[in-house]
C-alpha cells in the first residue's frame, strides 16, 4: 500500500498574523488620519478678529514769516506795515469805593386849581403824607388853573429821601390853599446814597495796560484805512513808545478818571489765509511718512510778533497752529504678526499701549480658542473711529 503523506504543521514561532492584528493597525491608522484631518480643519478655520477704536491725537506746528519788506531766508506773507503816532483817551471807574449820604433829588409837578397865579420861592417845603420833607430848588410861579414842573431835593440827606412816586402838600401856604395847590411826582427820587470811587495804584496800572491795547487797536484802524481789502487781514501791533496823562492821583476820591495815551506803534496787516496755509503745510510735513491721517479745524492760527523794523518797513511774525491725527490701518503697530500666538489678554494689553488707541475688542473663532493663530492670513485687524 502506498505510504500516507504527512502534512507538516507550522510551529508557533512562524505563525501567520491574525485578522485582528491587521484590523487594529487599520483602525489606528484611521484614527490618526481623522485626527490629522481634524487638526488641519481646525487650523484652517481658526481665526481672530481684533477691532481697534482710535482716538484723535493733537499735533502742533510753528512757522516764521515776514510781512512787508521781504527776507531771503524766510517765507513772505502778503500784507502792509507802517509806523503810526496815535492818541487815545478812555474813562475808568475805580475799583475801591465808599458810600456817602447825599440829598435825594427828583421832579415834582405842582398843580394850581385856583384862579390866581401862585409864586413860590426857592426852598419852599413839599411834604409827603409820610412826613418826608422836600424843598423846591428854584423859585417858580404855579399858573392859575395850570401846572408847572419843578426840581426838588430832600431836606435831609440819606436813604430816607429815596421815595417812590407820591403826592405832596405845601405846608407853607394858607390852610385854605393847601388842598388847591398841590404837588405830585411820577418817578422815584434818587441819589440819597452815592458811591464814591477811591483811586488806587492798581486802578492806574490796570488803566495803563488797557490803554496799551487801545493804542494798538487805534493803530490798527489807522492802518486799515490804507488797505482796501483789509477785512481779510489780521492785525498785529508793537508799541515802541508811550506816554500817559492821568486825571487823578492815587487815593483821590472820584467817581471816574480818564487816561490819555500818546503812543508810537509799528503795525502790520497780514493775509490770514496765507498764514493758515503756511502753518498747515508745516503740520503736514511733520506727519509725513507716518501712518496717520491729518484733520484740520476751521480756527485761525495764533500769530504773534517775533521782531520788527523801528521804521515800520517789516514785521517778523510767528504762526502757531494745530490739528489732530488719527492712526490708520497702515500703521506698523497694527501688523497682523504683532498679534500672532497671543492670548486675548496679551492682545488687549498690547493694543492699549499704542498711543492713539481708545479701545480694543478681540473675537476668537471657534469661540473656545484662547490663542491667536500664528498664520497672519487668519488674523483680521479692523481700525474704527
Amino acid at each position: 500500500m502506498p505510504s500516507k503523506k504527512h502534512i507538516a504543521k507550522s510551529s508557533p514561532s512562524g505563525a501567520t498574523p491574525s485578522i485582528a492584528f491587521y484590523r487594529n493597525i487599520a483602525v489606528t491608522f484611521l484614527i490618526l488620519t481623522v485626527l490629522l484631518l481634524l487638526t488641519v480643519a481646525y487650523m484652517s478655520v481658526k481665526k481672530v478678529t481684533v477691532r481697534i477704536t482710535v482716538a484723535p491725537m493733537t499735533v502742533q506746528a510753528r512757522a516764521l514769516a515776514r510781512v512787508g519788506q521781504e527776507a531771503k531766508d524766510m517765507p513772505h506773507i502778503t500784507g502792509v506795515t507802517g509806523k503810526m503816532d496815535v492818541t487815545v483817551t478812555r474813562e475808568f471807574t475805580p475799583k475801591g469805593t465808599k458810600t456817602q449820604d447825599h440829598q435825594a433829588t427828583g421832579k415834582v409837578t405842582l398843580t394850581n386849581t385856583t384862579t390866581k397865579n401862585q409864586p413860590l420861592v426857592a426852598t419852599t417845603r413839599l411834604l409827603t403824607s409820610d412826613g418826608v420833607l422836600f424843598r423846591i430848588k428854584s423859585g417858580t410861579v404855579v399858573p392859575a388853573n395850570g401846572n408847572v414842573e419843578v426840581a426838588v431835593y430832600a431836606d435831609k440827606p440819606g436813604k430816607s429821601g429815596e421815595i417812590g412816586p407820591t403826592k405832596f402838600t405845601i405846608p407853607g401856604l394858607a390852610e385854605s390853599l393847601q388842598a388847591k395847590i398841590t404837588g405830585e411826582s411820577t418817578a422815584s427820587m434818587t441819589g440819597g446814597v452815592v458811591t464814591i470811587g477811591i483811586v488806587s495804584k492798581e486802578d492806574i496800572e490796570k488803566a495803563k495796560e488797557e490803554m496799551q491795547k487801545a493804542a494798538q487797536e487805534e493803530a490798527g484802524r489807522e492802518l486799515r484805512k490804507r488797505e482796501v481789502d483789509s477785512e481779510a487781514m489780521g492785525f498785529l501791533g508793537v508799541i515802541d513808545a508811550i506816554a500817559y496823562e492821568v486825571t487823578s492821583s492815587e487815593d483821590k476820591e472820584v467817581s471816574s478818571f480818564s487816561v490819555t495815551a500818546k503812543a508810537v506803534v509799528v503795525g502790520a496787516l497780514y493775509r490770514t489765509e496765507e498764514a493758515r496755509e503756511l502753518v498747515n503745510n508745516r503740520l503736514q510735513e511733520k506727519i509725513n511718512r507716518q501712518p496717520v491721517k491729518l484733520l484740520l479745524g476751521d480756527a485761525l492760527p495764533e500769530v504773534t510778533v517775533e521782531g520788527h523794523d523801528p521804521a515800520g518797513l517789516w514785521m517778523q511774525i510767528a504762526i502757531a497752529g494745530g490739528g489732530t491725527t488719527e492712526l490708520t490701518e497702515d500703521s506698523p503697530a497694527f501688523d497682523a504678526m504683532k498679534f500672532a500666538g497671543k492670548t486675548r489678554e496679551e492682545i488687549e494689553t498690547y493694543a492699549r499701549s499704542i498711543e492713539g488707541v481708545k479701545d480694543v475688542s478681540v473675537r476668537f473663532r471657534p469661540a473656545w480658542s484662547t490663542v491667536a493663530p500664528r498664520v497672519p492670513e487668519h488674523i483680521e485687524v479692523k481700525v474704527e473711529r
